[in-house]
């Protein structure tokens, strides 16, 4: 994967604190911002994948498969952080947004994705749950 400009970037911890509505936010706009930006570079067939991936609500949709790559994700930076020689920063909200649009055939750069939400505050107090109820 590649590392952008990680200043932008959602930190998984700090996602895990935000409420379940500030989480479903997060993620809806990273979804609408990459199928705008497919649609306006003329890629309208990844476009109207990425809408019909996250139009399906069951378990193969873009949010069950969302959770799935982070949960992925997560695994990747605790197994990264266990090893002493291990030079990589940790893996971001984004890149596992991104590893679940790549798997499903749709290209959206992650730096692209760290500007979407680069304003993004949260409607609620974080909690002080780390762990997820999905």
């Amino acid at each position: 994967m590649l590392f952008a400009n990680a200043a932008n970037a959602m930190q998984i911890p700090q996602f895990d604190k935000l409420s379940r509505d500030d989480q479903a936010t997060y993620v809806v706009l990273l979804a609408k911002g990459s199928a705008y930006a497919l649609y306006d570079r003329g890629d309208r067939a990844g476009g109207d994948k990425l809408v019909q991936l996250f139009n399906d609500h069951g378990d193969t949709g873009g949010a069950a498969q969302f959770w799935k790559y982070l949960e992925e994700v997560s695994i990747m930076n605790k197994n990264n952080a266990a090893d002493p020689n291990n030079k990589q920063p940790p893996y971001e909200v984004e890149h596992g947004f991104a590893l679940m649009l790549k798997n499903n055939g749709i290209v959206v750069p992650v730096s692209f994705l760290l500007t979407i939400n680069k304003n993004f505050k949260p409607s609620s107090p974080p909690s002080e749950k780390t762990k997820k109820t999905r």
